[in-house]
């Protein structure tokens, strides 16, 4: 190694210990760079995956993403792992069979099976939760209500998942599918069970209306509440997202949480993917406290780092996940930015943390406030 790029090196190695004091802090808890561990051993995690589409649009991109499924099953005993969820988007296109090269390589099929090979290694290890974004039904971009989720996601193939699933709401076809569905996790200790609900792409009013009707009953009313949709929090200014227009009906960001989240005291979070950037990761990962209309507190959080490795054409997105550590206390959550991908190399897990304000910091789940 020459001196200039020893500089750079330890000038990096440098940057991932003194971004943020909280960062500084978790990180002096590693052993290795390369091996995250709970920064308290009584601590739960879940792990989030950002849009997949650009990893099952290439073939050469898909190992990436069986890596960082394999890296996730292979530590979900030393992060004490309760789920995974991933942020829709599964595939670049629900019914093109063939694109521009540029584009994909894959055909619509192929890219289904790739992400269902994926995360089918959290079988019976991991409950793996879903929700569908703009490019799971249509053709390209949500031009119809069709989609192909249903024939390879269906919870059964994975028992964890199905004994999580409490109830799941027909879809735009009539048929009852986990398109829209509520999941219960135990996290155990002072945290308890909290309720995960996932909404289809652009939810129907019916859809927002059978949501808010499970987040009503009594037996849920003071369980704390996490909402999974594909099309939520915009970046940067952190607001809620204006609507696109697709030509899939449904309801807009701003409907959603008009209708549902500020509804419901019991939502204490909404996690959601979507916005994506090619160059900053700021666009790409971005958080905000929302106050619902009981003036408590609604963390938002925006994961989506798919065009970061080299654009829509590039590796899929650098293999990022975020891991969101639940302390034992029962209320603070630690959230840290990794990439196995960089990690699994000593030329380069210098470089598998994600310091910025925006990729490692922490926040407060309120317990609801009916």
């Amino acid at each position: 190694m020459n001196k200039k790029n020893a500089i750079i090196s330890v000038f990096v190695f440098l940057t991932a210990f003194v971004s943020v004091a909280q960062t500084k802090d978790d990180l002096k808890t590693l052993k290795d760079l390369g091996n995250p561990v709970l920064s308290n051993r009584n601590s739960v995690s879940m792990v989030v995956f950002g849009d997949p589409q650009t990893y099952t649009q290439f073939g050469v991109n898909q190992p990436i993403l069986d890596m960082m499924a394999e890296w996730t099953v292979r530590n979900r005993n030393n992060l004490n792992i309760k789920a995974v969820l991933c942020t829709g988007d599964l595939v670049q296109y629900n019914g093109t069979i063939k694109d521009k090269p540029e584009n994909c390589d894959q055909t619509n099929s192929q890219m289904w099976r790739a992400v269902k090979r994926s995360f089918s290694k959290f079988d019976n290890l991991i409950p793996c939760i879903l929700t569908t974004g703009n490019h799971d039904y249509g053709f390209k971009w949500a031009e119809t209500e069709h989609t192909y989720f249903n024939q390879y996601f269906d919870g059964s193939n994975n028992k964890l998942t199905f004994d999580s699933l409490i109830e799941a709401a027909p879809n735009r076809a009539g048929i009852q599918t986990i398109e829209n569905a509520a999941y219960m996790l135990n996290l155990g200790g002072e945290w308890g069970e909290i309720l995960v609900i996932t909404l289809e792409f652009k939810p129907r009013e019916e859809i927002l209306k059978w949501a808010k009707s499970v987040l009503d009953r009594e037996k849920y009313r003071k369980t704390r509440a996490i909402v999974l949709t594909h099309y939520f929090l915009r970046s940067n200014n952190a607001g809620i997202l204006d609507d696109k227009g697709y030509r899939i009906k449904g309801s807009s960001p701003k409907q959603i949480w008009d209708s549902l989240i500020s509804k419901c005291p019991n939502v204490v979070m909404t996690i959601s993917g979507h916005v994506c950037s090619d160059t900053s990761f700021a666009a790409a990962s971005w958080h905000n406290t929302f106050i619902n209309d009981f003036g408590g507190k609604v963390f938002s959080m925006m994961f989506n780092p798919q065009r970061l490795g080299g654009g829509f054409a590039g590796n899929g997105g650098d293999g990022w996940i975020r891991i969101l550590e639940f302390m034992p206390d029962g209320k603070t959550v630690k959230a840290s930015t990794f990439s196995p991908l960089f990690a699994i190399s000593p030329l380069t897990k210098n470089l598998s943390w994600r310091t910025a304000p925006y990729d490692m910091f922490e926040f407060t789940l309120d317990f609801p406030n009916p």
